[in-house]
């Protein structure tokens, strides 16, 4: 694919055509699989009528949109007005996960139905009307993905469904239709385009071999990994629940992480070990490769979720990988594809939401002159709760 300057098309929130810029000095948009996506351009004159939330569509590509969030202008040398923002699902990370009247939004089915239920009933359809994005219309479900039980109340709708696709590898889009005026969500899987896949798929193979990458980066790192998880359910000291996952381990390879999941109740319909395996997801060993890349076969022989195989002989790297994110950019000086295979560092954000998700205390206090005791813990939202008893 020849990374052809786009032009930058300008819409307003009920996406009537506003605008087209071409004359930008810089541009870059970033896809990713499991994040909201990000971009950038700069200008080097004013644009009248250029505002925050207007939404951009790189030509006619829908998949290629977003919602201008920055605006800088800066002429302390250069004149430079700098926007940025993030790609539509963005629009998810407004919208918290609503709990029904048992307390908690809960789901026992394939994890493709599971994302399609959480956005329904929290962005496209949901029960207030005030909650409804107008324009958000749901594609349908391939009914995708393991079987899993899965809880939630109040949580970030985006984060969750990040959380969801690092589990199934799944990956969710919001795609612009101009023409029916409508943002459409939709659930994605990555073909299997590995050296050895067995489907019968064109392969695509990563290596300096080939000459189609350059600029390599390498992260490896098992700093933060975890495959033992103590789950703890419901009840206090030792009438608490507990399973153990991956206790099988031992010595060196076994590397525990405590999981508070006193919301599952005995009757609840999410087991105490699916929320341990969703919760091992998040401990994964990195293993990271970006490189700028060929564009050649861009969007025909391999995409954004594709599996992919990466063969570095000077690193000493022979491995198949997940294509988590590609990065297009147009400078001065032509135009570049940078793609990020594997999983990534977690960011210290990333890091912090993971952490604090997970019980690691649980205190009692002295008691009260009621004669009531309060354990003192804290919750998924990072604060710290005392229960009285």
């Amino acid at each position: 694919m020849d990374l052809k300057k786009p032009n930058i098309n300008i819409l307003n929130e009920d996406l009537m055509f506003l605008d087209r810029i071409d004359y930008y000095t810089s541009l870059w948009f970033k896809r990713h699989w499991r994040e909201c996506g990000t971009f950038e351009f700069h200008l080097s004159e004013w644009v009248p009528g250029l505002e925050l939330g207007q939404r951009i569509m790189l030509d006619a590509d829908g998949e290629r949109s977003g919602i201008i969030e920055t605006i800088e202008f800066d002429d302390y040398d250069l004149k430079d007005i700098t926007v940025s923002g993030r790609c539509l699902r963005s629009l998810l990370k407004a919208r918290n996960i609503l709990p029904t009247a048992a307390g908690y939004d809960t789901y026992n089915t394939n994890i493709e139905d599971i994302m399609h239920g959480l956005v329904d009933k929290n962005a496209a359809n949901p029960t207030k009307a005030g909650r409804k994005y107008p324009n958000l219309v749901m594609a349908a479900s391939g009914h995708r993905g393991g079987t899993t039980s899965y809880q939630s109340t109040y949580g970030v709708l985006m984060d969750e469904l990040a959380k969801l696709s690092e589990l199934s590898q799944i990956g969710t889009r919001v795609i612009l239709d101009y023409a029916g005026k409508k943002l459409r969500f939709e659930t994605v899987t990555g073909v299997d385009r590995t050296y050895n896949n067995t489907a019968g798929n064109g392969w695509a193979v990563f290596s300096q071999k080939f000459s189609n990458v350059e600029k390599r980066v390498l992260t490896q790192s098992i700093a933060d990994y975890r495959n033992m998880a103590y789950v703890a359910g419901q009840g206090e000291e030792a009438d608490r629940e507990i399973v153990l996952l991956g206790d099988e381990l031992t010595g060196y390879d076994r590397r525990e992480v405590y999981v508070d999941a006193r919301d599952i109740g005995k009757d609840s319909d999410v087991t105490l070990a699916d929320r341990g395996k969703a919760k091992l997801a998040e401990y994964p060993k990195v293993s990271s490769y970006q490189a700028s890349v060929d564009p050649s076969g861009y969007k025909t022989s391999w995409d954004l979720g594709d599996f992919v195989s990466i063969l570095d002989t000077e690193l000493g790297i022979q491995q198949d990988q997940q294509i988590i994110s590609v990065k297009e950019a147009w400078e001065k000086d032509g135009a570049t594809l940078e793609v990020e295979f594997g999983s990534p560092l977690k960011t210290i954000y990333q890091a912090i939401k993971r952490d604090t998700a997970v019980q690691t205390a649980t205190t009692k206090g002295p008691p009260g002159t009621d004669g009531k005791t309060p354990t003192f813990h804290v919750g998924e939202d990072g604060h710290l709760y005392a229960t009285y008893n």
